[in-house]
């Protein structure tokens, strides 16, 4: 099975079999390794013209100058006490100067959570909290049931048994899930009772 095999090669053919070829903007690209998040996140960034700043280490922040629509992540649990939690996706909405309560004017952005739900957060907290979310960890997709996925080739020789289970069950689109694959996925089904008469 998928789970139990000691065939890294099968694994990772079954990774790739999965993998989209081509990655598009409805296309969510996958890895093992921030760093390769990082720099593929830079990599759509430039191709759709979307302005990214980066540090000394490669790593990708958000620019003020984002614009509308773009889709990011909250990397952090530090703004749960305001009902932002790790993971949470949102998209860009609008930015703008604002002085709240007597506060030095500051960036302030306007960003949607998956509901549609308005937000607003300091610039500042932007850049250090979120992330773009066109590229995003292999760990913070777990849980998400995505449409076109693409694993990023890279990171292909760090598949496992966990990380293989985790990007095929990923995915709602093209993917035969049934059993009638050349694997099997674990599947529990519950015990008939017997009842005595």
């Amino acid at each position: 099975s998928l789970i139990n095999t000691k065939n890294y090669d099968f694994l990772e053919q079954e990774v790739i079999k999965k993998s989209r070829d081509e990655w598009d903007i409805e296309t969510m690209l996958v890895c093992v390794r921030n760093s390769v998040r990082h720099k593929h996140n830079a990599l759509i960034c430039e191709k759709l013209g979307v302005p990214y700043i980066t540090n000394e280490k490669n790593e990708v922040f958000i620019s003020d100058q984002v614009g509308e629509g773009v889709p990011i992540i909250c990397n952090t649990h530090c703004l749960a006490r305001n009902g932002i939690y790790n993971k949470a996706e949102f998209t860009t909405k609008s930015s703008s100067m604002r002085n709240y309560k007597g506060e030095d004017p500051a960036l302030y952005f306007t960003i949607l959570d998956i509901e549609g739900k308005e937000w607003t957060v300091k610039y500042k907290n932007i850049k250090k909290f979120f992330s773009y979310a066109y590229c995003r960890t292999l760990h913070s997709v777990q849980g998400k049931t995505l449409n076109k996925i693409k694993y990023c080739e890279e990171d292909i020789k760090l598949v496992n048994n966990e990380r293989a289970y985790t990007f095929i069950s990923r995915q709602k689109e093209d993917v035969d899930m049934t059993g009638k694959t050349d694997y099997e996925l674990i599947e529990i089904k519950p015990k008939k009772k017997k009842f005595k008469s």
